[in-house]
């Protein structure tokens, strides 16, 4: 397995990990976990699986808190759009409600982004390639992230959004046989 998908791993585990800190037990007494299964396929068919108490993921949080700042600046310059210029766009779509901003559909592609209710979905197909994308987010955890001014991205007010959000599923790719998903419970 490449080091790169065994980082995004265990850093998508360590960054998420706080998200759910504030899930109440579950009947076992254990408390709540955050989950990261990574499969690719292809030769030797590899894999990762965390399975973290969020006790123990938070431990290694901070233990990485000089690589990982709460206040993270991004550029994104391949559409040319800030931060600030998304925090607009956001504003605007929250405004809107339930609605479907985007759909593109080609002959073997389609692309949706919708909220509905407190939750926006983004929906990635090639059926060509095999590919599929699913992501929900909690418009909670948009607000969150896009808090603030200028073209700071609020990751650590993101993660402590996602945690008050409850358990499910955050993310799922599949990817001509490679999988990836994290979820919390």
């Amino acid at each position: 397995m490449t080091k790169n998908t065994c980082a995004v791993a265990l850093l998508a585990a360590a960054l998420l990990a706080p998200a759910a800190l504030a899930g109440s037990n579950d009947a076992s007494g254990r408390g709540p976990f955050i989950h990261v299964e990574v499969r690719e396929s292809g030769g030797d068919e590899e894999s990762v699986k965390i399975n973290l108490p969020l006790s123990v993921a938070q431990i290694a949080l901070e233990a990485m808190q000089d690589e990982v700042d709460a206040q993270t600046r991004f550029g994104i310059g391949h559409a040319d759009l800030e931060v600030s210029d998304l925090r607009r766009m956001w504003n605007g779509m929250r405004a809107a409600g339930d609605t479907e901003f985007v759909t593109v559909r080609e002959s073997s592609e389609k692309v949706r982004i919708d909220r509905r209710g407190d939750t926006v979905f983004v929906q990635v197909d090639d059926r060509d390639a095999k590919d599929a994308v699913r992501i929900q987010l909690p418009v909670a955890v948009l607000d969150a992230l896009l808090a603030g001014e200028g073209e700071t991205l609020d990751l650590q007010g993101a993660v402590e959004a996602l945690g008050k959000a409850g358990a499910g599923e955050i993310l799922r790719i599949e990817d001509a046989g490679d999988f990836v998903r994290v979820w919390i419970d």
